[in-house]
């Protein structure tokens, strides 16, 4: 409303302003206080979420501490599972929960029970909201896959590509497998990417891991080149790597 009109005019313009929009603006101040407040009651409700799991985490781990110095008892891998199993429980797309069936996955691993340590790294594929989480799962169910001979299926969910921070590990674990097949070409390659990829990273020339995966590769080539000279190079022991 101009600066000129009397203050007659600016309220009969106002009347006339409010009768055409009033109930509009109401309308968007009450939507708006509405979305700010149900946006701060949102992010408080997930506070208290994330402390809940946080809480319930820092129990886990307690309990697996507790035993970390031998080898659990049927007792205390109940009491373990049930304290992950509340994780899972108070919501099974987080991150903690995903945690949690990591060392369900790793317990299962540790009792020679492979099946049961798929299903766990299974549910972290099917439900986690993490990525690095769905690459870490793939990774060590392809691993726990091939420690039972079902080397394509582990092949696949290798094949499938991960994030930069896994992709050496992807094609050491795929240079392993392929090895183990004696199909010694695609296992070289896969060697040779896996170096490629840890170079990449910072820090890692000369590292006992850049160590490892050039012997993997030399060991390759001699195995290519003359099969009887070839020093065996060892499968990934799934139950070491999956607890990784």
């Amino acid at each position: 409303m101009s600066a000129h009109l009397t203050e007659e005019e600016q309220i009969e313009a106002f009347k006339r302003w409010w009768k055409e929009h009033g109930v509009k603006a109401i309308t968007v101040i009450v939507i708006a206080t509405a979305g700010y407040f149900g946006y701060t009651g949102y992010m408080s409700m997930q506070e208290k979420h994330a402390q809940a799991h946080s809480a319930l985490y820092d129990d886990l781990i307690k309990t697996v501490a507790a035993d970390a110095d031998a080898k659990p008892s049927d007792t205390e891998l109940a009491s373990i599972t049930k304290a992950a199993e509340a994780v899972i429980a108070q919501d099974q797309n987080a991150l903690y929960a995903d945690l949690a069936r990591f060392q369900l996955a790793k317990i299962a691993v540790e009792s020679n029970d492979l099946k049961a340590a798929e299903a766990h790294l299974q549910a972290v594929i099917d439900h986690s909201k993490t990525a690095s989480s769905v690459d870490l799962a793939s990774l060590r169910l392809a691993r726990v896959k091939a420690a039972q001979g079902l080397n394509d299926e582990a092949l696949a969910l290798l094949s499938k590509g991960s994030s930069d921070a896994f992709s050496a590990s992807y094609a050491e674990t795929r240079g392993d497998i392929l090895q183990g097949l004696g199909r010694l070409d695609d296992a070289f390659t896969a060697y040779e990417a896996a170096i490629t990829s840890l170079d990449k990273q910072q820090n890692n020339t000369g590292s006992m891991r850049s160590n490892i995966l050039k012997f993997k590769l030399d060991n390759a080539r001699v195995a290519k080149a003359d099969p009887l000279a070839a020093v065996a190079t060892p499968k990934a022991d799934a139950q070491t790597e999956a607890g990784k």
